[in-house]
C-alpha cells in the first residue's frame, strides 16, 4: 500500500492556506453575538446564549489570527467569514423587531 505524500491532497497543498479575511467584520458578528446575550436575545430565538457565546469565541479567534498574520485553513477563514456576514446582516435586524415589540420601556 502506498502511502499518500500530499501530492493529489488539495488540502495539502500550501495554496489551500492561502485566504484573507476580515478582522473587524469578524470581532463586529462577535460583538453583535455577545450583545444579543446580554439584552436576552436568546431567550425564545436561536441559536440561544451558549451557541452565540462559542461561535463570538471562536470569531474573536479566527480575527486574532488572521489580525496577527497567521495562517489558517481557508475553509477556517471561510467558514468564519460567512457566519460573521450572516450575524452582522440579519442579527440587528432581529434586536430592532425585537425592541419594537417589547416597546418603549425595555
Amino acid at each position: 500500500m502506498r502511502v499518500p505524500d500530499g501530492a493529489d491532497d488539495p488540502l495539502a497543498q500550501p495554496a489551500a492556506w492561502a485566504m484573507n479575511g476580515d478582522p473587524a467584520l469578524l470581532t463586529s458578528a462577535a460583538a453583535l453575538l455577545r450583545d444579543g446575550i446580554d439584552r436576552g436575545f436568546y431567550r425564545g430565538h436561536p441559536p440561544g446564549e451558549y451557541t452565540m457565546f462559542g461561535v463570538a469565541r471562536i470569531l474573536d479567534a479566527v480575527a486574532l489570527q488572521v489580525q496577527n498574520g497567521e495562517r489558517l485553513h481557508h475553509t477556517v477563514v471561510s467558514a468564519a467569514m460567512e457566519i460573521a456576514r450572516h450575524v452582522t446582516t440579519y442579527l440587528p435586524q432581529l434586536m430592532a423587531e425585537d425592541d419594537a415589540d417589547r416597546g418603549p420601556e425595555s
